[in-house]
């Protein structure tokens, strides 16, 4: 395991990610992604997250795996009641923003450790958004990955959205891995393939991407939480995601998240 999985998988690095925080908008944030794009992708992850949603039982379980602050977890519940919701994270900081973002929205949503929240299983869907990067030794990923799937109800689903590159890219506890990659990973598990969707974002690629990290070098000593936390570059990236959509059209080989909807097979034996 690399000193990076090691930050990650004890919950350190998000300890400190989630004791850095500002506002946009009436919400708090502690991400490192310019704020307007990481609003406009919650927002298309979360339509995409609907028909999967209305399909599941009354009294379905679902879990947020790698859950942060909460914010998707608390959506849901807020949308199905219907359903169960359960979130984890490494995070302790990121565990007890979570449960004071459920308490804020008065959502009933249970919140603990990984270890913990699994014994709820086993769940009719699993959310994964964001958090397979941060795994960088791939036995590792491969073992969290099989962990999850043995907790699915037969016919159960797993959504993942991920940070992706046409070429591999790493950072200090990050590994950007190609998106052929994650599906040949999925299949050799287990894991049916239902749909795969990709999400351009200005702010990897191209002439955003080189506005946004000139203005953090320049303006905010080369911190992205603190030009995220300034309305001038908060200002910037409104405008830049104003125009993305032309982006996405002109750039669809630049994919910078992918999304996969996954099924675990009613009775498929299991490769760990």
């Amino acid at each position: 395991m690399s000193e990076g999985d090691e930050r990650t998988e004890d919950g350190s690095y998000w300890e400190g990610r989630g004791l850095r925080t500002f506002s946009y908008r009436g919400d708090r944030y502690y991400t490192v992604t310019p704020i307007a794009q990481y609003v406009r992708r919650r927002r298309w992850l979360l339509r995409r997250l609907e028909r999967l949603l209305e399909a599941l039982p009354t009294g379905g379980s679902v879990l947020d795996f790698g859950c942060g602050d909460g914010f998707y977890a608390v959506e849901i519940e807020r949308r199905f009641p219907r359903l169960r919701i359960y979130g984890c994270d490494p995070s302790r900081a990121m565990i007890e923003a979570a449960a004071a973002r459920a308490h804020r929205h008065r959502a009933r949503v249970a919140f603990a450790d990984c270890d913990e929240a699994m014994r709820h299983g086993p769940f009719d869907l699993v959310l994964i958004v964001a958090v397979l990067a941060h795994i960088t030794d791939d036995a590792r990923l491969r073992a969290v990955l099989a962990q999850i799937r043995d907790r699915l109800v037969p016919g159960g689903r797993v959504v993942v959205f991920e940070m992706t590159a046409q070429r591999e890219l790493r950072g200090d506890a990050w590994r950007r891995r190609s998106p052929e990659s994650y599906a040949r990973l999925f299949a050799d598990l287990g894991l049916e393939l239902s749909a795969t969707e990709s999400l351009a974002a200005p702010f990897h690629d191209g002439v955003g991407a080189r506005i946004c990290r000139a203005v953090v070098r320049l303006g905010y000593s080369g911190d992205p939480l603190r030009a995220n936390a300034s309305v001038v570059y908060q200002r910037l990236t409104e405008l830049l995601v104003a125009v993305a959509p032309i982006g996405d059209r002109l750039l669809r080989t630049c994919r910078a998240y992918t999304l996969y909807e996954l099924r675990h097979p009613a009775h498929a034996p299991h490769k760990s």
